[in-house]
């Protein structure tokens, strides 16, 4: 990826609309920025913590730094304010810029980019840097011939995919800040460099600019500067200490995976690979404990914890490594359970190996327990469909069945379906089961009706 990058066109070229629409298209090299939706990738949150960091940060309600108020204030000021050109712009206001972000902002020219500037981090003696922010500056929206955030993910490929950068970029994952400027507003973003470049924006388009009778806009652009500030400073402690000169750099085997390869800090574990259908932008992985087990390490938003020990006790969903619901930032939560079984519409595809009546009804009898073992505590599991039933081999060798995924699990008339759900009408769901309605256990059994009535069914979540 990195050699197809060296030889795109440059950067400015390539943030061009048609250019890039051709890119996210047909290209072996595109940007998974969300340009379109086919080009979305997992949180990168789940990569490095600097991401989750730098919105800790920005939620915090501590007392504002002084000096950075009174910088800001100057920078929206200057911001706000109207320039022939795209220069004038920046001259007016970099010097501020910089003390906003609390790091110096130099140009970076190389062969195919130039950015506005960059944040880099250097040891002396060392020919080795790191890339700890990209500023991108229009002077308007809708002025120059492309959108500054496209711009930047552009000089975010260009700078990492240097030759230089060999050694660093396959040692990690190479996480960077994204700082978009267009006329008077900005957008925060966070870039890693996996096996494809993966951008998505921490901030929408902020205003940058004042008014007298907004002081709380003040005070939230401040605290954003604050958070940029003190989240730059955290990847380059992260960074320090890779670009020393005698640092050994080793290979990333898994960056592909999440940075999270810990239980609680009790039990360890690497990933092996992502699990699902890969158009699917689900965050599930095949892993490995440090004692030989397999296991699957989900990350979800929200889950149901309760519900799914309810049923693993009597052996009707996959047995839990995790004691609870384990934050891990992106407003993601991480659980980990047994790798067991497979999921039942690989036995009703066309193309799968298929099941006997017998062993049809004893998995539609074993679901049918676990919603009775779930509706006998006024709770809905919501979700079912083949892809959500684990078809597992018992002691004495018949196939029996399981529940799995527990996220829309919850109190009947209380919970409710997911803003996202996908309401195809191939999947046929049960009357009254729409985005954000309340889930009741007629719905559950209306899909335990029709759970092999249909030979393949799509994915419920867009």
């Amino acid at each position: 990826m990195a050699k197809g990058f060296r030889a795109a066109p440059s950067m400015s070229t390539a943030a061009y609309h048609p250019r890039f629409k051709q890119q996210q298209e047909n290209s072996n090299i595109p940007i998974y920025n969300g340009r379109p939706y086919e080009r979305t990738s997992i949180p990168i949150q789940l990569f490095h913590p600097a991401f989750d960091f730098f919105t800790t940060e920005l939620e915090k309600s501590d007392e504002l730094i002084e000096d950075k108020c009174a910088i800001v204030e100057k920078l929206m000021f200057g911001s706000q304010a109207l320039y022939n050109t795209e220069t004038d712009r920046w001259s007016a206001i970099k010097g501020l810029l910089i003390g906003a972000v609390g790091h110096p902002i130099f140009k970076d020219s190389i062969s195919r980019c130039q950015s506005g500037g960059v944040v880099t981090f250097t040891e002396p003696n060392s020919a080795r840097k790191a890339y700890g922010a990209v500023v991108e500056l229009n002077n308007e929206i809708g002025t120059g011939h492309s959108d500054p955030w496209v711009q930047s993910a552009q000089s975010y490929a260009r700078y990492w995919s240097q030759l230089e950068m060999t050694e660093l970029r396959r040692a990690t994952r190479c996480p960077t800040f994204i700082i978009s400027i267009a006329g008077p507003w900005m957008c925060v973003s966070g870039a890693v460099y996996l096996d494809r470049v993966v951008i998505q924006p921490l901030t929408d388009y902020v205003w940058l600019g004042n008014h007298p009778q907004q002081n709380r806009h003040l005070v939230r652009v401040t605290r954003l500067f604050m958070a940029i500030s003190r989240a730059v400073s955290f990847l380059k402690e992260y960074y320090t200490p890779l670009i020393k000169p005698n640092a050994h750099l080793s290979v990333e085997r898994y960056r592909d995976s999440p940075c999270i390869t810990s239980l609680a800090g009790a039990i360890n574990f690497t990933y092996i690979r992502r699990l699902g259908d890969p158009g699917i932008i689900r965050p599930i992985f095949e892993a490995i404990t440090e004692d030989g087990r397999p296991i699957v390490v989900k990350f979800a938003q929200v889950y149901n914890l309760e519900a799914h020990k309810l049923l693993a006790s009597q052996s009707l969903a996959p047995q839990l490594l995790s004691l609870e619901v384990e934050p891990v930032g992106g407003g993601l939560a991480m659980v980990v359970m047994e790798l067991t079984g497979t999921s039942l519409d690989n036995y009703l595809d066309p193309t799968g190996p298929g099941l006997e009546p017998s062993a049809r009804a004893q998995i539609c009898k074993d679901v049918e327990t676990a919603l009775d073992l779930l509706h006998a505590n006024n709770l809905v599991f919501g979700d079912l469909r083949p892809p959500n039933v684990l078809v597992v081999q018992g002691n004495n060798g018949l196939l029996r069945g399981r529940l799995v995924d527990f996220e829309w699990c919850g109190v009947e008339g209380e919970a409710r379906y997911p803003a996202g759900m996908n309401q195809s009408k191939e999947i046929g769901w049960a009357p009254g089961a729409v985005k954000g309605s309340r889930l009741f256990k007629e719905h559950d059994r209306h899909m335990l009706d029709k759970l092999f009535s249909t030979s393949s069914v799509e994915d419920a979540e867009t």
